[in-house]
């Protein structure tokens, strides 16, 4: 834990913990799946075994599933359902532009985000 503490103070903490490290490289959705009920994060199955233990890692060490983080999750999946219709064929323009800034990759939930917009049938570009 120690080892930890240093990397957030240095802060170093994204780059050295995170398999995603480089935003072009890979998505948090390349190693993490998001429960869009409840916020929950989760390794992707179909990750290797090494990949999957470190994604498992990854969420225990961060701490990804405690309360504060699945609050925040929870706040940003009910923002989506108050402002974007569940059908894409009744998008108005103001939902359009909140989907594109949720969407966004300059936004830290986007991959929450655009999971919540593929389960609905929303085409999402990248």
């Amino acid at each position: 834990m120690s080892a930890i503490r240093q990397k957030v103070t240095s802060g170093r903490l994204v780059a050295t913990l995170t398999p995603c490290a480089e935003p072009a490289l890979c998505r948090p959705e390349d190693y993490f799946t998001f429960n869009t009920r409840n916020g929950a994060i989760t390794p992707l199955r179909e990750l290797d075994t090494n990949r999957f233990e470190k994604a498992q890692e990854m969420i225990a060490d961060l701490k990804l599933n405690d309360k504060h983080h699945m609050d925040r999750r929870r706040v940003t999946l009910e923002l989506l359902e108050l402002s974007i219709p569940r059908d894409p064929r009744e998008e108005t323009p103001i939902s359009r532009k909140l989907r594109r800034f949720f969407a966004s990759r300059s936004y830290e939930l986007s991959s929450l985000t655009r999971t919540w917009l593929v389960d609905r049938g929303y085409a999402v570009e990248d």
